[in-house]
């Protein structure tokens, strides 16, 4: 799938996102969106996501807050292969790996739970990515009252 069609994906979330209506229909086209941006080739969505939340606020929210289970699910998928996520525009920090990397920590942060902890403890690892992962472990060891096994 290429960067256009995610680009085009996150315009009709947000079209979706202004409809006073949730109905059936509402939900297939969700689920169609949501089929392409998990397709098995795509390495752009979060990259996209970051940037269409930044940048554009069409519905007074961004797109991690209109839809949050789904971002939680790409970024958890993101953060997989964390170096081979890409953006539409061309790199500059913010848009590159790393930077969409930490973006994606952020929202497991924000919305993940224990079964998150693995990996965001492997990201420590990652130079560019060890403080935001350690933040993130903190805050959702906090959150679930994580006890550490001994």
């Amino acid at each position: 799938m290429t960067t256009t069609l995610v680009v085009i994906s996150c315009g009709e979330l947000f079209y979706l996102s202004c409809q006073s209506v949730q109905d059936d229909l509402y939900h297939q086209r969700v689920a169609r969106i949501e089929a392409r941006l998990f397709a098995p080739d795509q390495r752009s969505a979060v990259g996209t996501l970051k940037m269409c939340s930044q940048r554009f606020s069409l519905s007074k929210q961004p797109l991690v807050q209109l839809y949050p289970e789904l971002s939680l699910k790409l970024s958890r998928r993101a953060l997989l292969s964390w170096e081979e996520q890409t953006n539409y525009f061309l790199p500059d920090f913010l848009s590159q790996a790393s930077g969409i990397a930490i973006f994606a920590i952020g929202i497991v942060e924000a919305r993940g739970d224990a079964e998150d902890l693995l990996q965001l403890r492997e990201l420590c690892n990652e130079p560019l990515l060890s403080s935001s992962a350690l933040s993130a472990v903190r805050a959702i060891e906090e959150r679930v009252n994580f006890t550490a096994p001994r």
